[in-house]
């Protein structure tokens, strides 16, 4: 259920040590969906270890090179700069959940594809 009372967390991360942490607390602790969240921790949980396993493995191609090079002007930087983007966009599809993913699968998906992701010396794809 979606409350729109809770006001969201600014999340800093040095490490995905300190993400799964956080996600252990929210798991154990509990936790409220903000305003206009749509995942369960599970689903986020899900959502970013595709991204990450898209990080090492390669992504599915389909999104257009214009798209591309946008994203690599309006976002990298940000990213990279470890800053919070402001602006609210849809996941790409590869990356959406049509189906609910519970909180332990997700988490324990996360995990591992965190620990690839933290290895050194680790190749990751062309993209």
């Amino acid at each position: 259920m979606t409350n729109h009372n809770i006001e969201r967390r600014r999340l800093r991360f040095d490490d995905w040590e300190d993400v799964l942490s956080d996600v252990e607390t929210l798991k154990t602790g509990g936790y409220d969906r903000a305003h206009r969240g749509n995942l369960s921790l599970g689903q986020i949980c899900n959502h970013l270890a595709i991204l990450l396993e898209g990080a090492v493995d390669g992504f599915p191609s389909g999104m257009p090179s214009p798209v591309r090079r946008l994203l690599r002007i309006f976002v990298l930087e940000t990213m990279l700069q470890h800053k919070q983007i402001g602006m609210r966009f849809p996941a790409p599809a590869f990356a959406r959940q049509s189906t609910p993913v519970d909180d332990e699968t997700g988490i324990e998906r996360l995990r591992k594809a965190a620990g690839r992701f933290d290895k050194p010396n680790l190749t990751y794809a062309a993209h």
